[in-house]
């Protein structure tokens, strides 16, 4: 028969088990923030209680630390970019905006303000990759390969690769290579 000294032992022993494995996986956490991988750190705090059900106040309010850091450090590391993406909205350079708000969506795919930018990037390049294919056209059955080629290969440099027109610009050029 087990003594409560014994019994003791063991159920302090399980606590430390315990508190060893909510340590390990908190240390998880900090290190996804540490990383910018914000919305790993977001899932595993989430999963935490499946993970590790019943933790103590100190280590509740130590997730909801890293939660309110995680989102703090996400938004000082997207804002300088988010700020440069509309600079080059406001500039009408829709190609570099594109480019900026798609690595971010890339990187971060619940960027509200990424994707938003990137759509209004998106819609403003296909409207001029638009009008400088029908440009090209117009120069091409008037003859003039040269200037109907200066504007294939302007879209190209404007055009994100998934385009329609890009890959009419790029079929067209193949054509009159």
């Amino acid at each position: 028969m087990l003594g409560p000294f014994r019994g003791g032992l063991a159920r302090r022993g399980e606590l430390e088990a315990k508190e060893r494995r909510v340590s390990d996986y908190y240390q998880q956490v900090v290190d996804r923030i540490e990383q910018n991988e914000f919305d790993d750190a977001r899932l595993l705090i989430k999963r935490r209680l499946k993970i590790v059900p019943y933790t103590t106040d100190h280590w509740d309010f130590k997730f909801q630390e890293a939660l309110t850091l995680s989102n703090e450090k996400e938004q000082a590391f997207y804002n300088p970019q988010l700020e440069e993406a509309r600079f080059y909205l406001g500039r009408e350079e829709w190609r570099r905006a594109w480019e900026i708000c798609h690595r971010l969506v890339e990187r971060n795919p619940a960027l509200e303000e990424a994707t938003k930018c990137r759509k209004i990037a998106d819609e403003r390049l296909q409207i001029r990759s638009r009008k400088l294919y029908q440009d090209a056209i117009v120069a091409e059955s008037l003859g003039n390969l040269t200037e109907a080629r200066e504007k294939w290969t302007q879209i190209l440099e404007i055009s994100p690769p998934y385009d329609i027109y890009y890959e009419r610009a790029v079929t067209k050029l193949d054509i009159y290579k």
